[in-house]
């Protein structure tokens, strides 16, 4: 059996899907950095797109894991 797909949840509004197959061992470590790169790479495009880049919040302050 292998890993579960996990729901990830930054901030309590973006949601990042990690499936098992991404992610080595029974940790979460390894998914945790998969979303955390995802979100980094979300708010980059946020802030290239944005016309006041100055007020999105670009700090992880909360992190939920979801098994699915």
């Amino acid at each position: 059996m292998g890993n579960p797909d996990l729901i990830i949840i930054i901030n309590g509004y973006k949601v990042i899907e990690v499936l098992g197959s991404e992610y080595d061992g029974n940790l979460y470590d390894m998914a945790i950095k998969i979303a955390i790169g995802r979100f980094r790479a979300y708010i980059d495009k946020l802030l290239d797109e944005a016309d006041k880049p100055e007020e999105i919040d670009t700090i992880v302050r909360k992190i939920e894991v979801y098994e699915i």
